[in-house]
């Protein structure tokens, strides 16, 4: 699996690849979700797939626009035969585009209520409009989750944003 892009593999049929490794190791007991992505970095088209995972979101100029939308084809593992379906979005220079786990929305405070999806993009939004770096934004988000489910995560809680420039792929964001 590690290799198969590498040797040309589809993002479909990476995502069969994974799966049928997860299933020979472990039957269907276990699996596992993801968005697996390819972003042509001079044209800004993002191509990807949905392994049963939540939707990336796109923000544009400093506000939320939308979740990417593409129907999900099951967790990798559960080998329920669902079809892969490959989605096209074009990037703009200066989206950003967030993906994550649900651990981060999900996480609960001692009152049972979720960090939620709206605080989480909204997070974003406030400590990303120029005040911050992306690693900065993402170090106090990880704080505020944190401290939201006093201390301890029951689940993992990952956050990928990424930031398209508009093909100038030599510039990495601080």
């Amino acid at each position: 699996c590690r290799n198969a892009r590498r040797q040309g593999a589809s993002l479909a049929e990476t995502s069969r690849q994974v799966e049928q490794t997860l299933i020979e190791q472990f039957s269907t007991s276990r699996y596992i979700t993801g968005i697996l992505a390819s972003l042509d970095m001079d044209t800004g088209r993002l191509t990807w797939i949905n392994r049963g995972h939540h939707l990336p979101i796109l923000i544009r100029g400093n506000r939320w626009v939308t979740e990417l939308a593409c129907p999900p084809a099951g967790p990798m593992g559960a080998d329920l035969g669902l079809p892969v379906t490959m989605a096209t979005d074009r990037l703009e220079p200066g989206d950003r585009l967030l993906l994550y786990t649900d651990g981060i929305v999900e996480a609960r405070d001692r009152y049972g209520t979720e960090f939620g999806r709206d605080r989480f993009v909204d997070f974003i939004l406030r400590h990303h409009s120029g005040r911050h770096t992306l690693h900065e934004t993402l170090r106090r988000l990880m704080a505020a989750v944190m401290k939201h489910h006093d201390g301890k995560l029951d689940d993992d809680a990952t956050v990928l944003l990424t930031e398209w420039r508009g093909g100038h792929q030599q510039e990495l964001t601080p």
